[in-house]
């Protein structure tokens, strides 16, 4: 009877050992099983910093500072020497090329012949004036005949045959030749300053009240490089045009190595909306459903719904102006899977 009684016992302490596995594998399943229903999600704390929406918008290159030279002739003029060629740089006051002055030179030497001759015979007559022996009348005669002012003309006249730079630049275009002929009120050549560039750009009436004279801007001239260069705005008309309804605005850049040519294409970045030292989250991270903004922050392992303001975007992140805390966990991948208190683990922090 005592191998009975052994036996039994056996056999209970082996049902209560299996009891015990059972319930044990039973909590095990069940955590399995909560973890397998909740969503896997990534969360990041709201950062501080600055943002401001990026506009893009593009012109062309043009020199600033360009004159053409007309030169100061009646009618044609032999060209007697030309001292410049095409894309030749020249300074102010070079001499450009020279035209035939034709009889002004005899002419000024009759001027100057005829003036001495009127001064001399004043002098004469301003003599015998103080000497009572001509009228007042006289005296005036002669002064009046006395002036230089032809001869002036005359000379101004011989140095417009010599025709010079107005300002530094490249010769842009040259339309006349050696022994050829410069024509009364047609360009013999233009002179371009490419030391300073500008670009004309079309802005939109969204636009025209946040672009101001002296706003700094970003230029890229994708033919040469990605670089950005520093410009700034040098002129906003504040009436549109009457056919497009678009604004004119236009942009300097120093040339500070010359490798900026007019004609090449520019794009334009500068700044608008901005605002400092704000809450920020990635723009993926907030949900929009018609006006209303929100975002999913992590308690107690519960996605939680929270209504959040937002203003400025860029595009890749917005400004969350309320409706979150500094320190709340907010998820910013895999909140497209989740609702309201839907159970979430966290699998990474950023």
């Amino acid at each position: 009877m005592k191998i009975n009684r052994t036996i039994s016992g056996a056999i209970a302490l082996t049902i209560i050992v299996a009891s015990l596995t059972a319930c044990g594998g039973n909590n095990q399943e069940t955590i399995v099983a909560e973890q397998e229903k909740s969503i896997p999600v990534v969360v990041s704390k709201a950062m501080k910093g600055n943002i401001y929406q990026d506009v893009v918008i593009s012109g062309q290159l043009k020199a600033e500072n360009e004159i053409s030279i007309i030169p100061k002739i009646a009618g044609v003029a032999d060209v007697l020497s030309l001292n410049v060629a095409l894309g030749d740089y020249v300074e102010k006051g070079d001499l450009l090329f020279t035209l035939d002055n034709g009889t002004l030179g005899s002419s000024i030497k009759d001027s100057l012949l005829a003036y001495e001759t009127a001064k001399n015979n004043f002098d004469r007559i301003k003599k015998l004036y103080e000497e009572g022996a001509v009228s007042r009348q006289q005296y005036e005669q002669a002064q009046l005949s006395v002036s230089d002012t032809q001869i002036k003309a005359l000379q101004n006249q011989m140095s417009d045959s010599y025709v010079k730079a107005p300002i530094s630049g490249i010769v842009s275009a040259l339309n006349i030749e050696k022994n050829g002929l410069a024509v009364s009120g047609q360009p013999s050549a233009v002179i371009t300053d490419i030391s300073v560039l500008q670009i004309e750009a079309d802005i939109t009436e969204k636009l025209i009240n946040k672009v101001f004279v002296g706003k700094n801007v970003q230029l890229m001239i994708p033919v040469i490089s990605d670089d950005m260069l520093d410009a700034k705005v040098s002129l906003v008309n504040p009436v549109p045009n009457s056919l497009t309804n678009l604004y004119k605005m236009k942009i300097q850049v120093v040339n500070y190595n010359d490798l900026l040519k007019p004609g090449m294409i520019a794009q334009i970045y500068f700044a608008i909306d901005e605002s400092k030292d704000v809450f920020m989250l990635p723009i993926d991270a907030v949900i929009q459903e018609g006006t209303e903004y929100f975002v999913y922050i992590v308690e107690e392992g519960k996605a939680v719904h929270k209504t959040v303001k937002v203003d400025v975007d860029n595009g890749e992140y917005i400004e969350i102006v309320s409706g979150i805390k500094e320190d709340d966990d907010v998820i910013v991948s895999g909140q497209e899977f989740v609702k309201d208190m839907s159970s979430v683990r966290i699998i990474r922090g950023e």
